[in-house]
């Protein structure tokens, strides 16, 4: 089965395409139905992976970028589900545990969404279209990390210099980049019939930032006490504070738990 994968050129999509045969890159805007609708006839792929999304939560909280964030996340979503639909092509959207307010945690498929941010909202909004196309999954992630992705602050860190403080209140699923991959792999030719019309697939435990950064220090054989702490401010964009995802039903389907200490471990090999 070919996978179409809107969204390619960001560092997911650029992933998949470089390492895993069987998907290739739709070029077309999302936000122009037209534009989706001959890309997909064109093609001939059996499945859609939409990547395509604003995610930077900075600039969507923006109010003069909220009509952009809009238009590609969840008007975007809804041409590339009618497109398929029409076209009888299953989809996949790719969310996130933004969708929840971040009071208690180890969110599950079923807990209440209560965005509190316009990245979160959007991606509530385009989860919403399950109720209306009857060929969209969701997948829900947290924090994908990678070299390339953490760079600045690795840098930072063996200089011995403070890019930035780390937050002691935020906390997320952390996940290898390359594992995640690894599972989306397995969901999509294991038995994507049979996967449920929302899962998790995340990092096995919530950490906050702070210990995150801690521990990426500690891979990387860097002196203790080289990360320094931040707790909340006045003025900074509203995220959720614990919004790790619960992994359990992915577990009992058969997907393995993975730590963000390994994926931290393998990161380092990865790249030394």
């Amino acid at each position: 089965m070919l996978i179409g994968i809107t969204g390619y050129r960001g560092r997911l999509g650029t992933y998949l395409l470089n390492h895993y045969d069987n998907f290739v890159g739709l070029d077309c805007d999302v936000t122009k139905p037209t534009e989706v609708d001959s890309c997909l006839e064109k093609s001939s792929v059996g499945l859609v992976l939409h990547l395509a999304a604003k995610s930077d939560v900075d600039y969507c909280q923006k109010k003069e970028n909220f009509t952009k964030v809009s238009l590609v996340n969840f008007r975007g979503t809804y041409n590339v589900c009618q497109s398929t639909q029409r076209l009888g092509i299953d989809t996949v959207l790719l969310s996130t545990d933004h969708v929840f307010d971040g009071r208690w945690g180890n969110y599950t498929e079923t807990s209440k969404q209560r965005p509190i941010n316009n990245y979160g909202m959007t991606k509530f909004a385009a989860e919403g279209f399950q109720t209306v196309f009857d060929n969209l999954k969701v997948i829900r992630t947290s924090y994908l990390f990678d070299a390339e992705r953490l760079d600045t602050h690795i840098t930072k860190l063996i200089e011995g210099k403070s890019w930035q403080e780390y937050p002691t209140f935020i906390r997320r699923s952390f996940m290898y980049l390359p594992h995640f991959c690894n599972l989306l792999h397995a969901y999509f030719w294991n038995d994507y019939n049979n996967m449920p019309r929302m899962l998790h697939l995340s990092g096995s435990e919530s950490v906050s930032w702070y210990q995150f950064m801690n521990k990426l220090s500690e891979v990387f054989g860097l002196e203790n006490n080289i990360v320094p702490k931040r707790w909340e401010t006045k003025g900074m964009v509203p995220r959720p504070h614990h919004a790790g995802l619960n992994t359990n039903l992915a577990y009992k389907l058969g997907f393995g738990k993975t730590s963000y200490t390994y994926g931290l471990e393998q990161m380092y090999k990865d790249n030394v």
